[in-house]
């Protein structure tokens, strides 16, 4: 008979792999977009696209903001990379995890190597967010500083980095234990 804990970790493994796969699904179909968007577009599209009041047709972007719209692309690239990065460590971590033994140092490694991808995914959302209002000021002519943290974002990093220092400590303990044995 399965515990409570086991079934959750079950379920936590489901989970991981859903966001694993789904992030990779995410970032192709995004990719392909992206690439038939500045490539294959040429039709001035009925619709326009409105950014703060200025109403621009995507060939107008295209054109003027070319290499703009493709560095943003590249940025979200990156963070892409680093979400599947810890989906999959998070996967792996979850799949590896012995509910007899828990505290191991490769649970200990991945739980830390989570946290500090986190911390650059936090820095990327910035300049990323950053990035898209100084876009935006660029289009419309309206250039504003928006300094604005998501703290739900810090507060989180912080907890993820507080249980990878937990089970470093479990690791230190379960080993002195041992050795006492």
């Amino acid at each position: 008979m399965k515990t409570q804990t086991e079934k959750i970790l079950n379920i936590l493994r489901i989970i991981a792999w859903i966001g694993y796969i789904g992030t990779i699904a995410l970032t192709i179909i995004v990719g392909i977009a992206t690439i038939y968007f500045i490539s294959f577009s040429d039709a001035d599209f009925t619709k326009n696209v409105t950014i703060s009041d200025a109403k621009l047709s995507f060939r107008t972007l295209k054109n003027d903001y070319l290499g703009r719209l493709i560095f943003y692309y590249i940025l979200f690239l990156i963070k892409t990379y680093f979400v599947i990065k810890i989906w999959r460590l998070a996967k792996d971590a979850l799949t590896n995890i012995n509910i007899n033994n828990p505290f191991t140092s490769d649970t200990s490694i991945i739980i830390e190597k989570i946290a500090h991808l986190m911390i650059v995914i936090g820095v990327m959302n910035f300049i990323i967010g950053q990035y898209v209002i100084d876009l935006e000021g660029l289009i419309t002519n309206h250039f504003k500083y928006n300094f604005s943290p998501d703290l739900s974002y810090i507060f989180g990093i912080g907890i993820v980095y507080l249980i990878s220092q937990i089970f470093k400590r479990g690791v230190e303990l379960q080993e002195e234990n041992e050795l006492t044995v």
